[in-house]
């Protein structure tokens, strides 16, 4: 699950670095983030309800990881103003914390089959 948070945290860091390349707005990319965590969760629980055996648990942690982000990104919109080559460094930072928090969890929850 942890590995999932941290591919959510790095999908919307990437996502913060290219939509603040458009947007000069950290208020809009935290909501577009918002969005699309909600969508994700719609998604998910779309799948559950008609296919139950398609739906896997573990993917909610992605669309956390990105929620993660949208909360992030939107306190730090509260704090203080961010430049257009700010926002590239916020969304960078926020997928270099995903990637390194993947790495580190990558071999606490590797599935046992691949130890065999």
């Amino acid at each position: 699950m942890l590995r999932r948070i941290a591919m959510g945290f790095s999908i919307g860091g990437f996502v913060t670095v290219l939509v603040g390349t458009v947007v000069s707005s950290l208020q809009t990319i935290a909501l577009g983030l918002a969005g699309f965590a909600d969508l994700g969760l719609l998604y998910h629980r779309a799948q559950q309800l008609l296919d139950n055996a398609r739906s896997c648990p573990s993917s909610f942690g992605t669309v956390g990881g990105v929620a993660a982000v949208a909360i992030v990104v939107a306190a730090l919109n509260s704090m203080s103003s961010f430049s257009g080559r700010s926002l590239s460094a916020v969304g960078t930072g926020m997928f270099l914390a995903g990637f390194l928090l993947y790495i580190a969890v990558w071999e606490y929850e590797r599935p046992e089959y691949i130890c065999k």
